[in-house]
């Protein structure tokens, strides 16, 4: 008894352009030639397995042998089209080249170019994997590449375009197809889901999509299995148990454990995640990705899902965007290496403890000489507005120097002795927030809205900060609990941050330091110019000065 049953991957076949997945621009670079009638006599695909590079052959002769015309969409009715979907069209010579790489195979090939088609209005040559082809093969195809008769079109396709000749590289139209995205397989295997009416949980997709690598041929092969081993529904722990697949949350608290220098939980939370059937292959794909959104989360927030965004937003201020590259690169090192580990639990752990090594150790920034000290306030005052004054005890506070300047040098057993009352010490001096910053534990976009904002007032526990308006595309109300946080953690006290848009001018620290430097730079190229011994070893050596700059330590 023969089934009728096709597989995913030939049932959900795209027949159409507009069914096509994931290649926009190929899709729409086809439908304008198809429309305009500027077809070439020569294409070639390329790009990794099962991204649509045959499937886009067949569409293409279907569309330029349809009965109704040439057109970008085929009816797919007439006889040709259905021929063509049915795979018994004569006038499509399809071709593997991987099993047709003798010169005498191609010779035979090209027997029939001149030949007119015998149903259709072109006759097209598909040959498959075409780097497969010898380099006599190539010889023998090249005139009749450059110039075919005009009813015949050659379709090339390869996984390896660099391993084809440059003379049949210049005698095609190229089209690179690109890896189709998780998030377009995902909306892919949902339509078919929901079109097959089987049930599926949230997430359940995510670590087939991931999986695929850009596959939809694999991905349907994959949700294929999925639904057989989960008998007709789909749950994130089966689809998960069966891929050995990590979890989006599993990478997050293994960087969330690296960012806190907790090496003991980090290497007992890799083994807990290893002894549940999580590969580590896929463990190390979870971490890439999550590093990669981290870094995506810096630079351009927007291109992160609100979701993710929530999850990610922490470990995005507590980490440099150079850490986060770093992190990356060690992390694709140790999946490059993971098959010469002694074990993958070893590959891995190495990894990660490299990762800790190279992780800057930060010191206790609630040591005592840290803290700004607090700002003037007369007997009969209970608050000051402003960041200015000077720094008589109050609130049951000790008052202590600020960061760098002389009193902690000369005090250096200096402290802050806290009451009972949670009370945050108040500023002193107009660029008190700037000295206050580097006591912080900031990095990434973080650090740079804290130094491009300048302190307008701070009343007890009640800060308000202006924020340039040049900076207002990195300000979130994320971003602002985030300092606030910061700010709260630092002074082991509740802090109320409010930050507003507003003109700064060149006083927040950032501006600040620009001039600083701008400042430095100048000077150092006043001192270069008149300088006797320079000038005339570039006179001598008759060379020049490319470039002058100096470091603000």
């Amino acid at each position: 008894m023969t089934s009728s049953y096709l597989a995913l991957a030939r049932q959900w076949r795209p027949q159409s352009l507009s069914q096509l997945v994931g290649q926009p621009y190929v899709v729409r670079a086809l439908i304008n030639a198809l429309s305009t009638g500027r077809l070439h006599h020569a294409y070639l695909f390329s790009g990794t397995r099962g991204v649509g590079k045959t499937s886009i052959a067949r569409i293409l002769a279907k569309s330029l042998n349809c009965q109704l015309g040439i057109t970008p969409e085929p009816c797919r009715k007439c006889a040709s089209c259905l021929a063509i979907e049915q795979g018994c069209f004569p006038d499509l010579i399809e071709v593997d080249a991987a099993s047709n790489t003798k010169v005498e195979d191609t010779r035979i090939l090209l027997e029939n170019v001149p030949y007119a088609p015998s149903m259709g209005r072109y006759k097209v040559y598909l040959i498959d994997e075409v780097h497969m082809l010898s380099n006599h093969s190539f010889n023998v195809l090249l005139k009749t590449l450059e110039e075919p008769p005009p009813h015949v079109i050659f379709i090339l396709a390869t996984t390896e375009p660099e391993r084809l000749p440059m003379t049949v590289l210049s005698r095609c139209l190229q089209f690179q197809l690109q890896n189709v995205t998780i998030q377009d397989i995902e909306q892919h295997l949902a339509m078919i889901l929901n079109h097959e009416k089987i049930s599926f949980e949230p997430g359940s997709l995510e670590p087939i999509a991931l999986s695929a690598k850009g596959s939809m041929r694999d991905a349907l092969s994959l949700l294929e299995r999925a639904i057989v081993i989960g008998e007709g529904r789909l749950t994130v722990n089966t689809v998960q148990q069966w891929l050995g697949a990590a979890s989006f949350d599993q990478a997050v608290e293994l960087i969330t454990l690296l960012a806190k220098q907790q090496a003991k939980a980090l290497i007992e939370t890799t083994k807990l995640i290893l002894s549940s059937g999580t590969l580590a292959v896929q463990l190390f794909d979870r971490l890439l990705q999550v590093v990669h959104e981290i870094s995506l989360l810096q630079t351009v927030p927007d291109l992160v899902g609100v979701q993710k965004r929530d999850v990610l937003s922490l470990l995005a201020s507590e980490l440099s965007p150079e850490m986060v590259q770093l992190f990356y690169q060690i992390i694709l090192i140790g999946k490059r290496d993971l098959a010469s580990a002694p074990s993958s639990e070893i590959g891995l752990s190495m990894t990660l403890m490299r990762l800790l090594a190279f992780y800057p150790s930060i010191p206790s920034l609630r040591s005592p000489g840290l803290l700004p000290s607090p700002s003037a306030q007369s007997s009969t005052s209970s608050g000051t507005k402003g960041c200015e004054g000077s720094a008589p005890t109050q609130n049951g506070y000790t008052p202590a120097p600020l960061k760098g300047s002389s009193a902690v040098e000369d005090s250096p057993q200096a402290a802050i002795v806290r009451t009972n009352q949670q009370t945050a010490p108040q500023v002193q001096g107009s660029d008190a927030w700037g000295k206050i910053i580097p006591a912080l534990p900031l990095a990434g976009l973080l650090k740079i809205l804290a130094e491009s904002c300048l302190c307008e007032s701070w009343e007890g526990n009640t800060i308000s900060l202006i924020l340039d308006v040049e900076q207002k595309p990195i300000f979130n109300e994320t971003r602002q609990k985030a300092l606030q946080k910061v700010l709260a953690d630092h002074y082991d006290a509740p802090i109320q941050l409010h930050i507003q848009l507003g003109e700064v001018r060149d006083r927040t620290p950032m501006k600040q330091a620009q001039i600083r430097q701008q400042t430095l730079d100048t000077e150092l190229k006043m001192r270069v110019d008149a300088d006797p011994f320079i000038q005339s070893a570039v006179q001598e050596m008759n060379a020049s000065i490319e470039q002058i700059g100096s470091v603000e330590k």
